[in-house]
């Protein structure tokens, strides 16, 4: 019965182990295969983003710059 729990400990323990170092290699294979690859964006030079900034002060009105 002993026997039995330490080799199921050591076949979890290589699964786990597996697990942890061919899944990021994995992805880092399949991250370089497809996503290597150019995009077709094309970009639009007169865009301009419409952005909000807003800044938490109390009683600073006169040193915020507009």
């Amino acid at each position: 019965m002993i026997v039995y729990s330490i080799n199921m400990l050591l076949l979890i323990a290589l699964a786990l182990a597996f697990t942890h170092f061919a899944v990021p290699l994995a992805y880092y294979y399949l991250k370089t295969k497809w996503l290597n690859k150019p995009w077709n964006v094309r970009r639009d030079p007169s865009y301009k983003p419409k952005v909000s900034i807003i800044v938490p002060t109390y009683n600073e009105a006169r040193l915020i710059e507009s």
